[in-house]
């Protein structure tokens, strides 16, 4: 009860320091209307003047959209004009510039480019003052972010640590179940698949799976992401029909959500297409 009210408070908060035109864009966000999102944080740069105290956090919101759209160039566009805005704030929005670099570390992790994702996500972690242990659901996924570039970088072990540090404090903290610790259980079966624990990746899978068709909308790419994840897995165990629904599930909601050429919906299709010539063999 005492962890609820804490929770309640700070959200409370967090939502009384947020522009209520900012918060709409990112409520477009939560449910996957990213091209109408875009639309609104344009609207918004487009009429606020040059020296607007809002226009860092706008453009940081649309390198967001533009990444969730798989837009990358723009993104990194964005993400780094909102570097630039930030910079020139400092030391007071350190906290938010660490948020843009932490950003532009997920656009370059999304590119496969580990190593200049991993030298910014450290940058980021210095200005999230993560080492003072005071945390909150910020710095936290930022942990996430950071545990997912040492998996693909393929520091397991860094990984592995890091994924189990970030599920104690969502177990510990957190009054009910956060998109960002169901980000922890999806990254933890990543790292457990590519350490060859199997059993424990797929546990991983579905408990991040349960969370975010409870958190997010049905039809959300997280949620398709973690149905791709655990076609992959079930293809490994040569369980091709399993492998086919979970996978099939994933392209549906990725058709419905992201552009025809969006990376992850590419991928989708081709393991759909995979299976169903493994399925047939094994007929």
């Amino acid at each position: 009860a005492q962890r609820s009210r804490e929770y309640d408070a700070y959200m409370h908060q967090r939502l009384s320091e947020t522009n209520a035109t900012i918060l709409y864009g990112r409520v477009l966000a939560h449910i996957s209307e990213y091209s109408l999102a875009v639309q609104h944080f344009q609207r918004l740069l487009r009429k606020l003047p040059v020296n607007h105290e809002d226009r860092p956090n706008i453009h940081y919101q649309l390198a967001r959209m533009y990444r969730f759209l798989g837009k990358h160039q723009q993104a990194i566009h964005y993400f780094k004009c909102a570097k630039l805005l930030y910079r020139r704030l400092l030391p007071q929005h350190s906290y938010e510039y660490g948020t843009v670099l932490a950003g532009l570390g997920t656009v370059y992790m999304e590119l496969n480019d580990s190593k200049n994702a991993l030298v910014v996500l450290e940058q980021a972690t210095f200005y999230y003052n993560c080492d003072s242990n005071n945390y909150n659901t910020e710095t936290i996924f930022h942990f996430n972010r950071l545990s997912y570039a040492y998996y693909l970088e393929k520091q397991y072990d860094r990984a592995l640590e890091l994924n189990y540090k970030t599920l104690i404090f969502y177990k510990s903290k957190m009054p009910t179940d956060h998109p960002g610790h169901a980000q922890t259980y999806h990254n933890l079966g990543l790292v457990q698949r590519a350490m060859g624990m199997v059993n424990e990746a797929l546990v991983s899978f579905k408990e991040a799976l349960r969370m975010r068709e409870v958190l997010l909308a049905p039809t959300h790419p997280y949620v398709a992401r973690t149905c791709y994840q655990i076609g992959l897995l079930f293809e490994e165990c040569k369980d091709y029909s399993l492998a086919y629904e979970f996978a099939s599930k994933a392209l549906r909601i990725q058709q419905l959500k992201l552009p025809s050429d969006h990376s992850e919906l590419v991928l989708s299709n081709e393991l759909v297409e995979r299976l169903s010539i493994l399925n047939n063999m094994t007929v």
